[in-house]
């Protein structure tokens, strides 16, 4: 569960908060939403830059859903260290989560309340970005590992499967990207700016 190495992650922001960072006069600051599929913190596209910047676009044409406007589209680079890591490519790390959500369950059944659901963000979400159950099974990941007195993750990576098939009869979509949450901000060994044309 301790990724050895190191990856490279990329952060879609508004171009005042990326130079800020850049600059070294503050941080990235982690999300908190209740729909966050991964629970709370930093997230990042994995190696993809380009995937990062329509992000920034998307949130830029659709103010209302970012709690801070961009008003121009921007990305920061990253290197990231995992450390600690729940790796959902792994076996291990599914059955923690999924060890994590019958034991929720359990809790809710016993309280007598219906369990978070995920949900369309809007007409035509066939992917439930709205992460309600998702963010709550991995935010009790952690609830578990704490009472239970265990060292806590400093990230999670996942595949997010999103869009229509590729192609016809495809299982790879059109927007599958591979996502890294980052709970410990001291994962993050740097910031740079990414060289467009190295990426292409």
């Amino acid at each position: 569960m301790i990724a050895a190495g190191f990856t490279l992650g990329f952060h879609g922001c508004c171009h005042s908060v990326g130079e800020s960072v850049l600059a070294g006069d503050s941080e990235l600051l982690p999300s908190q939403n209740a729909h966050d599929w991964l629970g709370s913190g930093i997230y990042f596209w994995e190696g993809d830059p380009h995937r990062a910047l329509k992000w920034a676009k998307f949130l830029s044409g659709n103010p209302a859903l970012s709690k801070r406007p961009v008003l121009k589209p921007f990305v920061v680079g990253a290197v990231i260290r995992p450390g600690r890591c729940l790796d959902l490519s792994q076996d291990v790390s599914r059955e923690i989560v999924r060890e994590a959500f019958l034991a929720l369950k359990q809790a809710y059944d016993v309280a007598g309340f219906a369990m978070p659901h995920n949900e369309p963000s809007g007409a035509g979400d066939n992917d439930l970005v709205k992460r309600f159950l998702d963010c709550a099974v991995f935010e009790f990941v952690h609830q578990m590992r704490e009472s239970r007195k265990m060292e806590p993750f400093d990230s999670i990576r996942a595949a997010f499967p999103e869009g229509e098939p590729l192609f016809d009869g495809a299982k790879v979509s059109e927007k599958a990207h591979v996502q890294i949450c980052v709970r410990n901000p001291e994962c993050i060994l740097g910031y740079f700016r990414p060289i467009w044309d190295r990426y292409d």
